[in-house]
């Protein structure tokens, strides 16, 4: 039968509706949360009595972890939990587990914490199908629609410092993957020293769709990881410009969001348990913070040679003009700016490019338009 409180109750009013008796059990479930409760760690008798299930070797949710311990920190956005070990969780729990301002404060709780307490982070979370499906939109509709540049802007540094100070955390960071890893979740993910991710994991960039470019090191991440070589900033710059989703952990590697050595879990229960258990070896062995890099990129050659490569979308009328102008930023970006020449970029001027680029295009009529058709329908406009 069904687990949750609304499928209970629709199969009670089904019974009804045929002049059928309601069975006592299912009545008390379809108002009082279903049969199955706590992420499916306790379940409730014939007399309508709550009961633990017995607990499987290997398996954790966040869940279990809220039955046994104390919120450590956190805000209505995120919570940081003791995982155990010298593990600190940080779970967001927005709806779709979408960042927005707490989320960023959460992170940077989480960094600081690691200093102070705990000798590692699990990011993870009990959601049913999302790790994180992105920025909060709604945020930045509200910013762009009071042409508040100035918070805006001061959002996106936020994000890309939060998200830099994970990176460069003084301990280990171990993402959870699973399910929606989209844009801002993405990019929270690419900055974890190691993702576990379920092996249905559906991750990348769609932030054409709504206007904009990854503002929070997702190109800079996407940059670094190609070492270089034309070709790799080539298929990584093609892939943000097709918003292109992965639909399995093992496609997220061709798309340059998962590195080949990030273990793949095909049992999603078994995904946070994993998770803590890789970052409490970690814990265990010396540990050294990832150091800085810079990249060498081709300027304006390459510029024109990555637009080049998706001219013919444009002359299929598969990009308006509107994607033109988010194409030419992200072209911008993956060739290292305006110089004419090649040069050498670190993170920190990366993500420069990313903001900047980010900036001019949340300055476009165009680009608020199509956040709010997004938010209105949750389908893309193609303005």
């Amino acid at each position: 039968l069904a687990c949750s409180t609304r499928a209970a109750f629709c199969c009670a009013a089904k019974i009804k509706e045929e002049g059928s008796t309601v069975p006592p059990l299912l009545g008390i479930a379809s108002v009082k949360g279903g049969f199955y409760l706590h992420g499916g760690t306790r379940t409730r008798a014939t007399d309508g009595s709550v009961i633990d299930l017995p607990k499987k070797e290997g398996i954790l949710s966040i869940a279990d972890i809220k039955r046994t311990a104390l919120r450590v920190d956190g805000n209505d956005s995120a919570s940081l939990w003791d995982l155990g070990g010298g593990v600190l969780g940080l779970e967001i729990h927005t709806k779709m587990n979408a960042c927005d301002v707490g989320v960023i404060e959460a992170v940077e709780l989480a960094v600081k914490l690691t200093k102070q307490e705990f000798g590692a982070i699990v990011v993870g979370n009990d959601h049913s199908r999302a790790f994180s499906a992105g920025a909060d939109l709604s945020y930045f509709v509200d910013m762009m629609e009071r042409k508040n540049w100035t918070d805006l802007e001061k959002f996106v540094i936020r994000g890309q410092r939060a998200f830099m100070q994970l990176k460069y955390a003084e301990a280990p960071v171990v993402a959870a993957a699973f399910g929606l890893t989209l844009g801002g979740g993405c990019e929270l993910m690419m900055h974890c020293d190691v993702t576990l991710s379920h092996s249905e994991l559906n991750a990348g960039f769609p932030e054409l769709n709504v206007g904009i470019v990854p503002g929070w090191g997702g190109c800079t991440q996407l940059i670094l990881r190609t070492g270089g070589d034309a070709a790799s900033i080539e298929r990584a710059f093609k892939s943000v410009v097709s918003t292109r989703i992965s639909s399995s952990a093992a496609e997220a590697v061709e798309l340059g969001v998962l590195r080949a050595t990030d273990p793949i879990i095909m049992n999603r229960d078994r995904l946070l348990a994993q998770a803590v258990q890789q970052a409490r070896s970690l814990i265990e062995l010396p540990y050294h913070a990832p150091a800085s890099k810079s990249i060498t990129l081709g300027g304006a050659k390459a510029r024109n040679s990555l637009l080049a490569a998706v001219q013919p979308l444009r002359q299929s009328g598969a990009l308006s003009d509107n994607d033109w102008a988010i194409v030419s930023e992200l072209a911008t970006i993956f060739s290292g700016g305006e110089s004419a020449e090649e040069v050498t970029l670190s993170e920190i001027d990366l993500s420069v490019l990313e903001r900047t680029a980010f900036m001019r295009l949340a300055s476009r009529p165009a680009t608020l338009e199509r956040m709010k058709h997004m938010l209105a329908t949750g389908k893309p406009l193609r303005n």
